[in-house]
C-alpha cells in the first residue's frame, strides 16, 4: 500500500479525526459519509496518511497509559508536529480540552483543520517550545514528546553552568 493510500475500513486509521481534517480543509461537507469524505480528500490531494495509528510506538503507548491513570480534563501538547502523539491523544481522550502547539505554521494549519472539521475541544497555537507564555494553571497536564532534541538551548542555565 502506498503511503497516501487510505482505506478507512481497515481499522488502521483515526477515522473520526481524518474525517474532521477533510471537513476542515474542504468545508461544506457535513452531509457526506466518511467514505465519501475520504474519497473527496484523496481526490483533492489531501495527505491522509498522517492519521494512521501510531500507538504501537512504546513512548506513545506509555504516555497514554499514564494519562489514563491521571484522567486529566485539559492537556497542553508542546511540539505536536505531524500528530504522532496528538492523534492518539485526541482519539483516547475525545472530550478533554487539548491545546496543541508547534513552531511551524504549516503544522498549526493542519491541526486547526481538525478543529474546524468538528473537534472543537482542540486549540492550536503557533509557539516556540522555548518561549511559551501561557497563564499558570491553564491546563492540568503538559506533554512534550520528541521536542527537547529540537531546542537550541534545551536547558536554561545560569552563566556559571549550574
Amino acid at each position: 500500500m502506498a503511503k497516501d493510500d487510505f482505506n478507512f475500513k481497515d481499522g488502521r486509521y483515526y477515522t473520526e479525526l481524518a474525517a474532521a481534517f477533510v471537513r476542515g480543509k474542504i468545508g461544506g461537507t457535513d452531509d457526506l459519509s466518511p467514505e465519501e469524505l475520504f474519497a473527496l480528500g484523496k481526490a483533492r490531494g489531501l495527505r491522509l496518511h498522517k492519521f494512521k495509528h501510531q500507538t504501537e510506538l512504546p513512548r506513545v503507548r506509555k504516555v497514554l497509559g499514564v494519562l489514563q491513570g491521571i484522567a486529566p480534563t485539559s492537556i497542553l501538547d508542546i511540539g505536536s508536529g505531524r500528530g504522532t502523539f496528538l492523534w492518539p491523544l485526541l482519539n483516547s481522550f475525545p472530550q478533554i480540552l487539548v491545546i496543541a502547539t508547534d513552531r511551524e505554521w504549516t503544522r498549526i494549519v493542519e491541526i486547526d483543520a481538525v478543529r474546524r472539521g468538528g473537534r472543537e475541544n482542540l486549540i492550536s497555537l503557533q509557539i516556540d517550545a522555548g518561549a511559551i507564555s501561557l497563564a499558570d494553571d491553564c491546563v492540568e497536564v503538559v506533554t512534550a514528546l520528541e521536542v527537547i532534541e529540537h531546542l537550541a538551548q534545551p536547558r536554561d542555565e545560569d552563566r556559571t553552568g549550574r
